[in-house]
């Protein structure tokens, strides 16, 4: 996403606490097994997100979850990115959510 943050150090965060401002295109990622896991940092405002680094593994998607919601969400291939639909309602009050892609 358009974000840098500026982490320094955990001393640092520790100091002078973590403040940044994140948008709804900054993602983080993580591995586990055949599972990619999309974090996101910002409060969801939508009800789709587009996520470009996940497209060059479009073809390997088997299903994608958002943590706490059992469900698969639909999502779609369009363009450079991989857009996912996410379960309502959009504005839970709770700062970000994280997604678990399930790979072939």
């Amino acid at each position: 996403g358009p974000t840098a943050p500026e982490m320094k150090s955990t001393t640092s965060r520790k100091e002078n606490g973590f403040n940044s401002s994140f948008t709804s295109e900054d993602f983080w990622f993580t591995v586990k097994n055949n599972n990619i896991y999309v974090i996101s940092l910002a409060n969801r405002t939508a009800e789709k997100i587009s996520v470009k680094s996940l497209y060059e593994c479009r073809q390997k998607i088997k299903s994608i979850k958002m943590l706490g919601n059992n469900e698969s969400l639909k999502w779609e291939i369009s363009a450079d990115k991989v857009k996912v639909f996410l379960p309502l309602p959009a504005n839970t009050g709770m700062p970000g959510f994280v997604l678990k892609v399930a790979l072939q």
